[in-house]
């Protein structure tokens, strides 16, 4: 491999520890803003590291064809080592204070959100109560009238369809009943 090559490589991999402690930073200030459960933090962990390997060797492949030599630990210890002297406590309060930003913007888009529900859809329950209420007594009592007058009518058609049944019944077994021969 040519010199070129091997100092693109070489810096390439340093960016990749660079960014590989800045993952890390986000990934801790992550854990301590939103303060998960021992279980989400245990999953979270395997999936950072998962990633960040994955990540570490696909830029490994990009940059000098996946061969892993002295330089490539020595490169990515190096990148972590200028990340966490020069920029990593500027970083996890920038972090800190992005996190924080978010958090208020969501509180407010919660407060935002049942303000205007509170204006919007309480006057129309309220309305919907005062129409609907007086319109629900009068389908009650007519459901009511309803089944009383069914109840009625049963009684007072009952037998006479009962006999007016037996003796169509009778009519036409009569007529389509075979004489024999």
């Amino acid at each position: 491999m040519p010199l070129s090559e091997q100092i693109y490589a070489f810096l390439v991999i340093v960016l990749t520890g660079i960014a590989s402690g800045f993952c890390y930073d986000f990934y801790v200030t992550l854990k301590t803003s939103c303060k998960f459960k021992k279980i989400a933090i245990g999953i979270g962990d395997l999936l950072f590291w998962l990633t960040l390997t994955a990540l570490i060797f696909s830029l490994l492949i990009v940059s000098n064809y996946g061969e892993i030599r002295l330089y490539v630990f020595i490169a990515l210890g190096l990148g972590l080592l200028i990340y966490f002297k020069i920029l990593s406590k500027n970083m996890i309060n920038l972090l800190y204070k992005l996190f924080y930003l978010i958090e208020k913007l969501w509180r407010l888009t919660v407060k935002v959100g049942c303000f205007l529900f509170k204006v919007i859809i309480l006057p129309l329950v309220i309305i919907k109560k005062i129409i609907f209420y007086p319109l629900n007594i009068i389908v009650n009592i007519i459901c009511k009238i309803k089944l009383l007058f069914y109840k009625a009518i049963r009684q007072i058609l009952y037998r006479p369809a009962i006999a007016l049944k037996s003796r169509i019944k009778k009519i036409i077994n009569g007529i389509f009943k075979r004489k024999p021969k």
